[in-house]
C-alpha cells in the first residue's frame, strides 16, 4: 500500500495530507510483476511491468547519445514519478512549455531538485536548449498546481512541519511517517497511552506516546487473512478495529 504520514490534532485525530493516488484516479496497487526501470516502486505504486518498459523506451528515446551520469539519473528519477503512490499529486502542475513537449510529461519538483535538474540536463534536452528558460523562471514554473509541498523528491518537499496559527486551538504534529495508507489511530484506554494504528494492509502497528516512537514490533499481522489489495479495490482491507470495554484488565 501507499506510504503516507500520520498526523496528530491535540483534541483531535485527522489524517492531515492528500492521500496517495494514481494518475487515473485510482489507488495505488501492489506490484505483481518486479519493474525493471523504476526499481524504487517494486512493491507498491501505479506502475504495471508493461508501463515500466514504456518509461524506460521515453527514457532511451530522451538521452540517446547523452553520457551525463547526473542528467541520466535525474530523468529517470522524473520519469518513474509515473510510478509513484503520490503521481496524481505529483503531476498536478501548470504547462511548462507552449507545445506539447517532454518537459511536459515530467512531475513537480522540489526547488533544489529542480534547479539541479536544469543545470545538468539544460545543455542535452533539446526542449529545455530551446524553451528560453533559465533555471529561476523553469523551476517556478515546475512547481505543483495547489500545494507546492507535493514535488519530487516528495518527502524532501514535505519535511517541514505545518506551523500553528497564533491563538488557534487546532495544533497539527506530524508523529509518524512511511505508514501504508493509514486509516485510524485508535486508543485502547487501557492506561498505556499507546494508540493502535492501523494499515489497510492488515497490519496494526503500536505508537507509543510517551517515548513519541513507533514501535517496530506490530500488535497484530493480519496480512495473511486481508484481500490482497488491487488496483480498483480501495475500499477492501483492514478498515476498523475495536476494544473490549475492559480491555485493561483482559486484555
Amino acid at each position: 500500500m501507499p506510504l503516507t504520514r500520520l498526523t496528530l490534532v491535540f483534541s483531535l485525530i485527522v489524517l492531515a495530507f492528500c492521500h496517495p493516488q494514481c494518475r487515473d484516479y485510482l489507488p495505488p496497487f501492489n506490484v505483481a510483476v518486479p519493474l525493471d526501470f523504476c526499481t524504487e516502486h517494486l512493491k507498491v505504486g501505479c506502475c504495471t511491468s508493461d508501463v515500466d518498459q514504456t518509461l524506460l523506451a521515453q527514457y532511451k528515446s530522451h538521452l540517446d547519445g547523452i553520457d551525463d551520469v547526473q542528467c541520466r539519473e535525474h530523468v529517470r528519477s522524473l520519469l518513474c514519478t509515473a510510478c509513484s503512490s503520490w503521481s496524481l499529486h505529483l503531476y498536478d502542475r501548470p504547462s511548462v512549455a507552449s507545445i506539447n513537449s517532454f518537459l511536459d510529461q515530467l512531475p513537480s519538483m522540489c526547488p533544489e531538485f529542480c534547479i539541479s535538474f536544469f543545470s545538468n540536463c539544460s545543455r542535452y534536452i533539446p526542449d529545455l536548449k530551446t524553451s528560453g528558460f533559465n533555471a529561476t523562471n523553469y523551476c517556478s514554473n515546475a512547481q505543483a498546481a495547489y500545494d507546492p509541498s507535493y514535488c519530487y523528491p516528495l518527502q524532501e518537499g514535505r519535511k517541514q512541519p505545518i506551523p500553528a496559527e497564533e491563538g488557534s486551538c487546532l495544533c497539527l504534529k506530524s508523529i509518524a511517517a512511511n505508514l501504508r495508507n493509514p486509516i485510524a489511530a485508535i486508543p485502547a484506554n487501557d492506561g498505556t497511552r499507546r494508540l493502535f494504528v492501523i494499515e489497510q494492509l492488515g497490519v496494526i502497528k503500536i505508537y507509543d506516546q510517551e517515548t513519541n516512537q513507533m514501535l517496530e514490533e506490530p500488535f497484530l499481522d493480519l496480512t495473511a487473512e486481508v484481500v490482497s489489495l488491487g488496483h480498483r479495490a480501495d475500499e477492501r482491507g483492514l478498515l476498523g478495529l475495536a476494544f473490549h470495554p475492559r480491555y485493561k484488565s483482559n486484555g
